[in-house]
């Protein structure tokens, strides 16, 4: 639609008097409203310039195709054609970016004005957004709808293409530091030739911030104080989708500490004589040592009533390698947050992030809070990583605070498996999780497994939080079968659940939820009542159960990430009180405790875990089969799925024995694990990684009567041992694109109790990443 003016008047010698307007066409916009935004008023003065400066100025309302304006005995004539409205604007074929998202930043706005410059730049504006984000060859193309009222909608086709992925990462300068090293701590990963499935991270445009910030920190934490990244530039293939990163670095020299001390210039603030800081005389400098001391500084000013007080880190150079650290304390202003920057959620909504920062635009800049809210995002799990960091504002107490995020490339796991057992014959699985759906912090799974024995079928939804509120919570649904006649035990349980639970953040990393339970379930004699042979150890099992119970869990969590984690703390436990309806009346107790730390590097992590638990019945009340603790293969390695713990052992009169194959449970229960991981030689890829462990285990307590003969005088009786279980080997940790991280196990060594089931090696999967 292409824009006409004409400018039309008749000769005038001298200025005439406007009487009277008249406008040729009617629209949307009235005679009032034209003369406004035209500039010309009736009873005054007209001349050729007045008219050239209304066209000038109706035509910078843009909300006119055509204008043409003649002046005849008095009377202004205005003939316009009014540019359509703007009725919708939609995006199609984009994936990366929604309308939602970019709105506020495109001039064509709905209910706005039609513009055909403006939809040129809004379109060339997305291109550059996919560009910068490594879509290289995508295309947007503005098409416009007519619709009748002089309406048109606009919609943006876009042809994405293929998103670059991070082929290779060069270091120039670094001469101290190896490049393997550098590979190992930076939060993007590159195509591993090594590793045929490995692809490389996809290309974010906030990556060479991260890169800085890690690296930056990561000389700085080796004692490199003046460590400078002189450039991080980004080189794309033109051929293909992939880009190769140049570093340059300027390493400077590794510094040691001589002495750290305080430099106090409040004058009503007396600070404590002695402090014990965690860097030492004569150790390499550290930046997370030298944190860890700035915020002790200030949380002991804090305390003694002067949380508003400046303290900063000076350092003082004394020779070439030889550094003082001092902490200033000053009586400054106070600094204000200016504006929070968000960068790299791609799929997260804004509010997310946001609700889980402890600062906000207008706030008090309090550095503590810095970290706390980096540690708060890091532990919903949408992140790969976080970087918060300030930035001061020349002659100004504002600051402007980054938060800067690489999200998760996954959105979702997709497992599906099959396979053959010696137990359960032939088995299928399959398992959907999808998570941060659709930005908006929502988690969804559903898993179902099948085979000869059993069948299960489960599904939940949950969120860390609702809204803008302090709460989560979620519920799930389960649905399962075991069928034991295969194995010459004679019985079939069937089970339904339903557990809604409410969640809600103690602390940074503190985490308390409370759930309720309800199941229903059945354990049914498949032997007929009239049979000649009864297992009589088994009768009071079978029987309907209905179970309502309260569970109360809290956990504190460290661990930098959910799936591979390289450092962090996870203990906590739960209580559970069963007997507030239903037919079950129980006390549980579960407890755990797991800790990652790195040895030499992230990549040689060791693991170790303990998770227990003890289950007793009130009121009389025996703890059943189905509420039982079970140890086997799925928590503890060399163990087959019949499991430890007790068995019931029929004994014929002529000393011959018969054993079940599964377990009967236990009341209580103790695995432990230690895991030590190490790096592949001359993989860089730290998430491929080979393992040694050791698992210890034991399981025990049965309620009910453990001895008794049966109907064809057979001796039943349960074999109860409190003799802990041990199994040692070797594993490999692969992640796929296909099937996330693969983990085989291989125990080498497994000492175990008499009739407990074996099984040396074990595949288990992560789930296919979805995206």
């Amino acid at each position: 639609m292409s824009t006409f003016i004409v400018l039309i008047f008749c000769a005038i010698s001298n200025a005439q008097i406007v009487q009277d307007a008249k406008l040729m066409r009617n629209g949307r916009i009235d005679k009032e409203s034209v003369l406004l935004y035209s500039g010309i008023k009736i009873g005054e003065d007209l001349n050729p310039d007045n008219i050239s400066d209304a066209i000038r100025n109706l035509y910078d309302t843009e909300a006119f195709s055509s204008i043409k304006v003649t002046f005849e005995n008095g009377t202004v004539v205005f003939d316009l054609l009014e540019n359509p409205i703007v009725n919708r604007v939609y995006f199609d074929g984009s994936e990366f970016v929604t309308y939602d998202k970019v709105k506020d930043e495109l001039q064509i706005k709905e209910r706005g004005i039609y513009s055909r410059a403006k939809i040129k730049n809004d379109a060339q504006k997305l291109e550059f957004v996919y560009a910068s984000n490594g879509y290289l060859s995508a295309i947007v193309e503005p098409k416009v709808v007519l619709l009748e009222g002089n309406r048109v909608d606009i919609v943006f086709e876009f042809f994405e293409g293929n998103r670059s992925k991070i082929e290779k990462v060069n270091f120039h300068g670094n001469e101290k530091v190896k490049n393997d090293k550098l590979y190992e701590i930076i939060p993007i990963k590159s195509r591993n030739k090594w590793n045929i499935f490995s692809q490389g991270d996809d290309y974010q445009a906030n990556m060479p911030s991260l890169l800085q910030s890690t690296l930056s920190n990561y000389y700085k934490e080796n004692g490199f104080i003046d460590v400078f990244i002189e450039d991080i530039n980004a080189q794309f293939a033109r051929d293909y989708p992939a880009v190769a990163f140049n570093i340059y670095i300027k390493e400077g020299e590794k510094y040691t500490i001589r002495d750290v001390k305080i430099e106090n210039n409040v004058s009503n603030l007396t600070m404590p004589n002695v402090i014990k800081f965690t860097q030492k005389l004569g150790q390499v400098y550290s930046l997370e040592r030298a944190s860890i001391d700035l915020e002790k500084v200030r949380n002991i000013a804090y305390k003694l009533g002067f949380g508003y007080t400046n303290v900063l880190p000076r350092i003082d150079k004394i020779s070439d390698n030889i550094v003082d650290i001092v902490y200033v304390i000053n009586d400054d202003e106070i600094q204000i947050i200016k504006s929070v920057n968000i960068s790299g959620n791609e799929k997260s909504k804004d509010y997310i992030i946001r609700r889980e920062l402890l600062f906000q635009e207008g706030s008090v800049l309090i550095d503590r809070d810095l970290q706390r809210s980096e540690n708060r995002l890091r532990s919903l799990g949408y992140f790969k990583e976080v970087k918060i960091q300030k930035r001061n504002i020349k002659n100004s107490k504002e600051v402007i605070v980054d938060v800067i995020l690489q999200e998760e490339n996954r959105r979702g796991m997709l497992n599906l498996s099959g396979g053959y057992s010696n137990f359960e014959g032939k088995v299928l699985s399959f398992g959907m999780a999808r998570y941060n759906v659709f930005g908006k912090g929502y988690d969804i799974s559903t898993d179902f497994s099948s085979s000869a024995i059993m069948q299960s079928l489960s599904a939940g939804i949950s969120t860390a939080r609702f809204g803008d509120s302090k709460f989560g919570g979620g519920i799930n649904f389960g649905i399962s079968s075991f069928d034991a006649r295969k194995y010459g035990i004679n019985y079939l349980s069937k089970s339904y659940s339903i557990t809604p639970h409410l969640s809600y953040r103690l602390g940074d990393n503190l985490f308390h939820s409370i759930y309720y339970s309800y199941s229903k379930s059945s354990m049914t004699n498949t032997v007929p009542a009239n049979a000649a042979f009864q297992r009589s150890l088994l009768n009071d099992q079978y029987r309907n159960t209905e179970t309502s119970s309260i569970i109360n869990s809290i956990f504190y969590d460290t661990r930098d990430n959910f799936v591979l984690p390289n450092i962090g703390t996870r203990v906590g436990g739960s209580q559970t009180i069963a007997g507030l309806g239903g037919t079950q009346r129980f006390f549980k107790h579960d407890f755990e405790y797991t800790i990652y730390k790195p040895i030499i590097s992230r990549s040689a992590t060791s693991m170790f875990s303990i998770k227990m638990g003890n289950i007793s019945g009130y009121g009389g009340e025996d703890v059943l089969f189905q509420n039982r603790y079970w140890v086997s293969y799925y928590n503890m390695r060399g163990v087959g799925y019949g499991g430890i713990g007790p068995r019931l052992v029929e004994t014929m009169p002529n000393g011959k024995q018969y054993v079940d194959v599964i377990s009967y449970r236990g009341n209580n229960y103790a695995v432990a694990t230690l895991e030590q991981y190490f790096g592949i030689p001359f993989i860089k890829d730290t998430s491929f990684r080979m393992y040694g462990f050791a698992d210890f285990g034991a399981l025990y307590g049965f309620d009910g009567q453990g001895y008794r003969i049966n109907s064809v005088g057979n001796t039943e009786e349960i074999y109860d041992s409190r003799k802990i279980r041990s199994a040692f080997g070797f594993g490999i940790a692969i992640p796929t694109p296909m099937f996330g991280l693969i983990k085989f196990d291989y125990a080498v060594k497994v000492n175990v109790d008499r009739y407990d089931n074996v099984q040396k090696f074990r595949i288990s999967l992560g789930g296919m990443p979805l995206n």
